[in-house]
């Protein structure tokens, strides 16, 4: 995976129904109400908190929500880091 420069948190998550906003420096949230995935008929509402913690590691934590037929909410830490090797050339 590669980033733009300046870096936007689309590259990690690029869909019509999302929405990112900048909450500070180094935080990024995704939001996205009633989403629909093309494997999944129900919609979703879905938050995505990006936090930049360093040039080599990103966190974040999602959570997917579901009020059919019962209200069901999933949430999930996720830990990019960047693996040694050679960048990509301006990255």
């Amino acid at each position: 995976m590669t980033f733009e420069r300046p870096f936007h948190p689309r590259d990690i998550i690029d869909h019509p129904a999302v929405q990112w906003q900048q909450r500070g420096p180094n935080h990024f949230v995704a939001v996205a109400r009633g989403a629909s995935l093309a494997s999944f008929p129900l919609p979703l509402d879905v938050e995505y908190h990006l936090r930049v913690q360093s040039p080599t590691h990103l966190h974040a934590d999602g959570t997917v929500a579901l009020g059919f037929p019962q209200p069901c909410s999933v949430s999930a830490p996720f830990e990019f880091r960047r693996q040694a090797g050679p960048a990509a050339p301006g990255r």
